[in-house]
């Protein structure tokens, strides 16, 4: 694990969701299967989840702009943790 994933691991840490290994650190193992990277909102996040897993693929355009992202982003939150960036840079996802 690199420098530059250190902010998201400390954000994981802090979320209260890692195991701790035998020296009693955060497993690096775990916190890499878990970490799905870094999106600028959760909205961000949910169009690219709803873009890459071709949730909407084949639905019509009418029925496309009835889609409630809003509601999606809050469902999402039940398989994955979102923790803010720091600086308020957008958010960091974790996979549950």
């Amino acid at each position: 694990m690199g420098e530059p994933l250190w902010p998201a691991l400390v954000a994981w840490f802090e979320s209260g969701s890692p195991s701790l290994d035998t020296h009693g650190l955060p497993s690096a193992s775990e916190f890499e299967d878990c970490y799905q990277g870094e999106w600028e909102s959760s909205e961000e996040f949910a169009w690219d989840y709803v873009e890459n897993s071709g949730l909407l693929e084949g639905v019509s355009e009418e029925v496309t702009r009835y889609f409630d992202i809003d509601a999606f982003q809050r469902d999402l939150r039940f398989d994955y943790t979102l923790m803010d960036v720091v600086g308020g840079r957008g958010v960091y996802v974790f996979a549950h």
